[in-house]
C-alpha cells in the first residue's frame, strides 16, 4: 500500500502495478500471471475491489485449488487518502479468511476473544 500511497499523493489517482513499480512475489509486473509454488499472481482492475489477486494453485488447509485472495484500492480526491479493502473468494468447506491470514485471535487463545471469530 506505501507504493500506491506515494503514486496516489503525486498523481491523484491510484496505480497499476506497473504505475506504482510493484512487483509480486514472483517477480511479475501484473501485466501477466506470474506464480510461485502456492499462488499466481496478477493485476486486477487498476482500482476497485481486486486491485490485487492472488490465486491459490495448491490447495492450502481447507481452501481448494482456486481460491481468490483480493486486495482493493481507492483514492478519495476530497481527502487525497488511498483506502484498501480485503476480500476473499473461498473454495472448498470450511475455507475462511482466517484460517490462512496471520491475526491475533489464536495466540495464546484456547477460545475465541471479543471481535474474533
Amino acid at each position: 500500500m506505501k507504493l500506491q500511497e506515494v503514486y496516489a499523493s503525486e498523481q491523484n489517482k491510484v496505480g497499476t502495478w506497473i504505475e506504482i513499480g510493484y512487483k509480486d512475489p514472483a517477480g511479475g509486473d501484473g501485466s501477466a500471471a506470474k506464480s510461485t509454488s502456492n499462488f499466481s499472481y496478477i493485476q486486477g482492475s487498476s482500482s476497485g475491489t481486486d486491485n490485487w489477486k492472488a490465486t491459490s494453485v495448491v490447495g492450502l488447509n481447507d481452501c481448494q485449488v482456486g481460491t481468490v485472495w483480493m486486495i482493493g484500492s481507492a483514492y478519495a480526491s476530497s481527502t487525497g487518502n488511498v483506502t484498501a479493502k480485503a476480500d476473499f473468494t473461498a473454495k472448498g468447506t470450511g475455507c475462511t479468511i482466517a484460517g490462512l491470514t496471520p491475526n491475533f485471535c489464536k495466540i495464546g487463545n484456547t477460545t475465541n476473544g471479543t471481535g474474533c471469530n
